[in-house]
């Protein structure tokens, strides 16, 4: 959505209004970082609130990064490292699930999904608060 403000015969003012939205739209931009930085923690921190625990390996190799999608835009890349000594991911089976060698049960012991689900929600009050962390950079408190 795009908002036009246009003052006639007040030169200065409308210099000054145009100054203010490039400077807002800039501020909102830089605040996309800190924005991604932020709900990428809450998956993170989820995720290994989430972990199955025998040995906590799986949730120490939760990790998150900010990147470049190939649109060159920011993205969130949250993984799980964890393989087992037999090369096998060991994330990948927690959460979709296998077949316990045993019995046969199928065993799902999602956390990333779930996590996910969890910061999804979050997400409108996040950009709020980063939307007014912008307005107070650009115009003040």
């Amino acid at each position: 959505m795009i908002t036009t403000i246009r003052v006639v015969g007040a030169k200065r003012v409308e210099n000054k209004i145009a100054r203010d939205q490039i400077k807002f739209l800039h501020n909102i931009e830089n605040e996309g970082i800190p924005f991604l930085t932020t709900l990428g923690n809450w998956i993170v921190k989820s995720a290994k609130l989430r972990a199955p625990r025998k040995t906590g390996a799986l949730a120490e190799g939760i990790t998150m990064r900010i990147t470049d999608n190939e649109k060159k835009k920011k993205a969130i890349e949250i993984e799980s490292t964890v393989e087992s000594p037999k090369g096998v991911e060991y994330g990948k089976l927690q959460e979709r699930g296998f077949e316990h060698y045993k019995s046969g049960q199928l065993i799902r012991n999602p956390y990333m999904v779930p996590a996910v689900e969890s910061a999804r929600r979050r997400i409108p009050d996040l950009l709020k608060r980063h939307a007014e962390m912008a307005r107070l950079k650009t115009f003040g408190g």
